[in-house]
């Protein structure tokens, strides 16, 4: 099977690259890396989503290391979906280096960012974590405020700003910040 994913990588159409992309996230072995490093680079965004997608399946493991530095050329993708999905694998293969995307103009990407945080050292999520849950995006509010309440000590601001979030218009910030209410003293 892997003559085949070579040639269908190598001659395929970008449907078919993506599939062998979405293919390597179960394939053994360096060549699974070096054709996943290969379909980070190809010209159809479908295709870099792909294998930023069979990436971070594959994990940290061997090999993973490999991919990161184009990972972190892809969080700056002319393309909004491969910038929020290479975000996603370069969290699942170097969580300890998040590249900040707090300010990116797509909110699918502030929300990758947002959820990434989660995964994080609290002393660098806390302050992007803040920016975040008063987005101007409401999905990017609540994830926000979902990984807020995953880190293991909470901020001090926590409490006061989930007594204002869960006044907020949109429902899904209201449902994220709730845990948070605990905190508030009585």
């Amino acid at each position: 099977l892997d003559g085949k994913l070579v040639a269908w990588m190598e001659h395929g159409d970008a449907r078919t690259r993506d599939g062998v992309c979405a293919a390597l996230a179960g394939v053994d072995g360096k060549l699974a890396w070096t054709w996943i490093a290969r379909g980070l680079r190809d010209a159809d965004a479908s295709v870099r989503v792909a294998c930023a997608d069979a990436a971070a399946a594959r994990g940290g493991g061997r090999g993973g290391s490999s991919v990161v530095p184009r990972l972190r050329v892809l969080v700056h993708d002319r393309d909004r979906t491969v910038r929020a999905h290479a975000l996603a694998a370069l969290v699942a293969l170097d969580p300890a280096h998040v590249v900040n995307a707090a300010d990116d103009p797509a909110a699918e990407v502030r929300l990758a960012f947002a959820a990434a945080l989660a995964t994080a050292l609290p002393s660098e999520a806390e302050a992007d974590l803040r920016e975040l849950i008063d987005d101007r995006d409401a999905d990017v509010r609540a994830a926000a405020w979902t990984s807020l309440l995953a880190l293991p000590k909470p901020p001090a601001v926590r409490a006061e700003r989930a007594a204002r979030s869960v006044r907020d218009a949109a429902p899904q910030v209201r449902r994220a910040a709730v845990g948070a209410l605990e905190d508030v003293p009585a």
